[in-house]
């Protein structure tokens, strides 16, 4: 049975992924609409896919952005007054240690929603519990 997971609180669920997943070996990728925001500004950013994370939207073609994903980066990634993640962004993808462990596809859209084992087996438990993901 395939579980789909709903997500209440987006905000709080990538901020708590983020911080849970971070570290010296973990990227983020964000693809869409992201010229006007701060994510290319970071000197750290690549345009360039990596063997996990890949672009998914083939037509049109948007925009691709991997970041390391390093402690602290949730506040750093965030604008002041600004929403994050912002509509504009379509996908975020999150690999650690060559697995990939997080994917919010399509805004975050329940039938496109990745959770990987790890994320499954120790942390799933507390989103739920905090109201963050819900599952059908």
């Amino acid at each position: 049975m395939i579980r789909k997971f709903v997500v209440r609180k987006k905000q709080r669920l990538l901020a708590r992924i983020m911080e849970f997943l971070a570290g010296d070996s973990s990227f983020i990728s964000f693809e869409g609409s992201l010229s006007d925001l701060p994510l290319a500004r970071f000197p750290e950013a690549s345009n360039h896919e990596t063997k996990l994370l890949k672009r998914n939207t083939l037509w049109p073609e948007q925009d691709f952005l991997v970041l390391p994903l390093r402690p602290g980066a949730w506040e750093r990634l965030r604008s002041p007054g600004g929403t994050f993640p912002s509509k504009r962004i379509l996908h975020i993808q999150i690999e650690k240690n060559g697995v990939l462990e997080f994917g919010a596809y399509d805004n975050f859209s329940p039938e496109c929603l990745f959770l990987g084992a790890t994320l499954e087996h120790t942390l799933f438990p507390e989103l739920v519990e905090a109201g963050i993901l819900t599952v059908e």
